[in-house]
């Protein structure tokens, strides 16, 4: 059985009180540029929204459209050919609106917002809080820094990454609009060229096939991008973390694998090539604290590099909001 079939039009009698016709209902809305579809989730949110004052709970919202079956239609061609002659419905219009995709969206009590009878009704999807996923790739500069005797704190030799590192970064975060925080992985790739001994002031050269550096990075980030509704919007972003150190052995000094916790700050500007892509260009700073090490040669002296690790460059990124 059709249950449309029972549907009828019935259309209210005006009272000895008084009532508004339907056109008179509609010239009381304004001259709104809404779409029908549009003005009923405007009315039906804020009625809710308003129902819920002073409520223990907030109302959640929901819609759900299915596909008409042809009985379901050919019931509502007949529904619509009872109307007067003003709301009667042409098949070819009828035919369109009612040839509908089934869909089901879900809105949960975050809509705390007023929308004006003139205001165009924003997608829900820009209310969505969003999942993204993110790669860069760019150029690194490794820091050279002291190495100290920690029993005289005085700087024996200096540690030289003379070539260019590479860095690759991919994360997951969580887009709130303006603000974004994320999980990422950070790798560096380069080589410790070279050290100076103050002592004599001799520089000792490393071998292309050793000297090898390789650094891992773990890091928590907050971002806040400025203009997030915009093509373009500048950011800045913090993060803290640590990496794990992997380098080669060189002449007197043994291959080594050290931890330490690290900050990195950032600033870019990202250009929003749809609702879902945004590519980006960054500029960063990974400040790793003080790590410990020898002199590989079995004394007994304990080494501190005060400033090791420290790198920054630039990268280019693409971000995709899943």
């Amino acid at each position: 059985m059709n249950y449309l079939d029972n549907i009828h039009i019935y259309s209210e009698p005006f009272s000895p009180d008084g009532n508004i016709s339907g056109d008179g209902a509609t010239k009381l809305l304004g001259a709104v540029s809404l779409t029908p579809l549009e003005l009923l989730l405007r009315e039906t949110i804020q009625n809710s929204w308003d129902a819920s004052i002073g409520q223990a709970t907030q109302p959640s919202y929901g819609i759900k459209i299915r596909s008409l079956n042809e009985n379901e239609k050919n019931s509502l061609r007949t529904f619509f050919a009872d109307l007067p002659p003003s709301g009667s419905k042409e098949k070819e219009t009828l035919d369109e609106e009612l040839n509908i995709n089934e869909t089901t969206f879900k809105q949960n009590k975050s809509i705390g917002m007023i929308i004006e009878n003139d205001q165009q009704v924003k997608s829900f999807e820009n209310y969505r809080k969003s999942f993204y996923l993110n790669f860069s790739f760019g150029s690194s500069s490794l820091k050279n820094y002291d190495v100290y005797n920690t029993s005289t704190n005085k700087a024996i030799w200096d540690d030289r990454y003379t070539e260019l590192g590479r860095s690759i970064e991919i994360g997951i975060g969580y887009d709130f609009g303006k603000i974004r925080t994320e999980v990422s992985y950070a790798q560096e790739n380069g080589r410790f060229d070279e050290y100076l001994t103050y002592f004599d002031n001799s520089i000792t050269k490393i071998e292309n096939d050793r000297g090898k550096l390789h650094k891992d990075f773990y890091i928590i980030n907050t971002y806040y991008d400025f203009r997030d509704s915009k093509k373009f919007s500048p950011f800045i972003g913090v993060g803290i973390g640590f990496v794990n150190s992997v380098q080669d052995s060189a002449p007197f000094i043994p291959e080594y694998v050290r931890q330490a916790f690290v900050v990195q700050l950032k600033a870019g500007l990202s250009y929003k090539f749809s609702d879902e892509n945004i590519f980006y260009i960054e500029g960063f700073k990974r400040d790793a604290k003080s790590h410990t090490t020898n002199d590989g040669l079995g004394t007994p002296y304990i080494y501190e590099a005060k400033d090791g690790f420290d790198s920054s460059g630039v990268q280019v990124g693409f971000r995709k909001i899943i």
